[in-house]
């Protein structure tokens, strides 16, 4: 595989050329980067002899080394196709068991803070399946216009919302939009995010479609619109729209922009068009997949247990 590296699947070490050792654990963004011999270890794990470049994966594998087992965040019937793959190169698929969705989300429960106190109780309120939850991740960052235009559109989608705006960056919305947004809904900085997905209120995830939202929207069969941004976030969009059948992909117009038209238009897909039973059954049909994965017996469960026993110092 010469120089290629797989440091997003893997676990917080390298199998260097003098055996396995520990790379720094500093997490950066996910990407595939050939390694190349150089005098710095700036950027590198460390171990003398070992050019693997630790940009946010857990292991690395470049020339010489190799990687035995993998433990991609997933399960895997999303992704039949990728981990059969990777199993028929005589890697061992250990997907991750940890995802667990809220066991109650009503108002009283005990282990809110305030914020999300605030939150869930709104949602109390609300029709079942009736809410919007809007969130686009702790990097993406939009100017006054793009607010203005997701505001409005959230707005006259006619549907009750969560928006989500970073606190740095709520000095970008207009008094006037703050004052629209508050007949119909909730303006926060922060919110539980998997309570509310798993909140019986919640219809709709309006979401950048980065891997672990994704995975969390899924586990609690709720439909989505996608706005994605770079990286990994327009494959899983596509895949989320095209392929698993759960939502819609919002669509730029020719400057980029997208409009408080196209936002509407994607709600009222998703949650009122022709086609919204299709995407609730086929979050439904998802949701329960993934549980199944993660039950005692599952394929997760098997596959973790599978890793550790095979990790595991006798």
């Amino acid at each position: 595989m010469g120089g290629l590296c797989a440091c997003w699947f893997t676990t917080r070490t390298c199998r260097g050329r003098d055996g396995w050792h520990r790379r720094p654990g500093w997490r950066q963004r996910r990407s595939y980067r050939s390694h190349a011999p150089s005098t710095s270890s700036t950027g590198r794990c460390g171990q003398d002899g070992c050019h693997c470049r630790w940009w946010t994966g857990k292991s690395c594998l470049h020339a010489g080394c190799w990687v035995s087992s993998l433990v991609p965040t997933t399960f895997r019937r999303s992704q039949q196709s990728q981990t059969g793959a990777l199993c028929s190169f005589g890697h061992h698929c250990g997907n991750l068991r940890g995802w667990r969705t809220p066991t109650t989300c009503s108002s009283t429960h005990s282990t809110r803070s305030n914020p999300s106190e605030s939150c869930l109780a709104w949602l109390d309120k609300q029709l079942p399946c009736s809410v919007v939850l809007v969130s686009y991740g702790t990097v993406s960052d939009y100017d006054e216009t793009q607010l203005e235009e997701l505001g409005n559109g959230l707005y006259n989608s006619g549907k009750p919302f969560i928006w989500v705006v970073r606190s740095n960056e709520e000095h970008k919305l207009s008094d006037e939009l703050r004052d629209k947004c508050k007949e119909r809904g909730l303006i926060v900085s922060w919110c539980p995010q998997l309570e509310v997905l798993a909140h019986k209120a919640t219809g709709c995830f309006f979401t950048h479609c980065g891997w672990n939202s994704t995975l969390e929207a899924i586990v609690n069969g709720v439909p989505m619109v996608a706005i994605p941004h770079w990286a990994d976030q327009p494959t899983i969009s596509k895949y989320m729209e095209s392929m698993w059948g759960l939502g819609v992909r919002v669509r730029k117009d020719e400057k980029g922009l997208v409009t408080r038209d196209e936002v509407e238009r994607c709600i009222k897909d998703v949650m009122d068009g022709d086609s919204k039973d299709k995407y609730r059954k086929s979050a439904t049909m998802w949701m329960q997949k993934a549980k199944s994965a993660m039950q005692n017996g599952g394929s997760s469960d098997k596959n973790i247990t599978e890793f550790v026993a095979k990790y595991s110092l006798s």
